[in-house]
């Protein structure tokens, strides 16, 4: 159980983990191959998140501004107490919040836009490249593609006025990315490194990428397309020059992550 404690004075960054489960079989994913009808998949209670609150809630109202993000698995496979942080987060008076979802982006409905919308939650998408790319990386369970579906998806982001980023994992599959991203011409475009500690992954195809061709089309991109806003490719660009196959944890003085199950990272 979360005691009161002062470790909620110092944070400005929460991370909830609102569920292990995820409606995706990604080839590079840690949770790739679970069946959802043997694995038992966890997800974040109301009354998990109401210890928190009410452990923190005094270190909340002295805060002006906090970001929040929501992972998973799929953290839309969890959208109810999504919805229910926000709404409990937004009772107290005059603090910002910053919401984040980080989603595969294919259980985006029009009642979560309305939700997202409203509450100005900011989605963050994956999609690893062009149609042929992404389809070979990110499968539905059935192992069928699913690049048109998030595509259909993000246009209704666009047309409900969600704000929402890219985020591409760079494998060598996806080493021609200045296509894909010329297409996304005003929209950041974030990257991630597969991490072969975790995912366990075996594949040459996924990890190292070919760190000469990645570094030579995203300069290539730079030139042609000012518009264009790519995020953190410094600390990738790193990595892949130095061959690195693992990455730091996020966490730190100023963020704390809360798992499904109540524990505090």
């Amino acid at each position: 159980m979360i005691q009161k404690t002062t470790l909620f004075d110092d944070f400005s960054h929460i991370e909830f983990n609102v569920t292990d489960k995820c409606n995706l079989n990604c080839i590079y994913c840690y949770l790739k191959d679970m069946d959802n009808t043997k694995h038992q998949f966890h997800q974040m209670s109301k009354q998990i998140f109401d210890i928190f609150f009410d452990n923190s809630y005094q270190s909340l109202k002295k805060k002006k501004k906090i970001r929040i993000s929501f992972w998973g698995g799929e953290p839309l496979c969890n959208f109810s107490i999504i919805r229910y942080i926000v709404n409990k987060i937004n009772t107290i008076d005059n603090l910002i919040v910053d919401y984040l979802i980080i989603t595969n982006g294919t259980l985006i409905t029009n009642n979560i836009n309305n939700f997202c919308n409203k509450n100005n939650i900011h989605l963050q998408v994956s999609i690893d490249g062009n149609k042929n790319c992404h389809d070979t990386q990110r499968l539905s369970k059935s192992g069928d593609g699913t690049f048109d579906l998030i595509m259909n998806n993000i246009e209704s982001l666009k047309r409900n006025n969600v704000p929402y980023h890219i985020k591409m994992t760079l494998t060598k599959k996806n080493s021609e990315i200045h296509e894909f991203i010329n297409s996304q011409s005003g929209n950041n475009v974030f990257f991630g490194i597969v991490t072969p500690l975790l995912s366990k992954i075996q594949n040459s195809d996924i990890s190292p990428v070919d760190s000469e061709k990645i570094v030579s089309n995203i300069f290539s991109i730079f030139k042609k397309d000012t518009r264009i806003k790519i995020k953190n490719i410094d600390g990738c660009l790193i990595r892949l020059m130095n061959k690195q196959s693992f990455d730091s944890c996020g966490a730190g003085i100023c963020q704390i992550a809360i798992n499904y199950d109540g524990l505090i990272y």
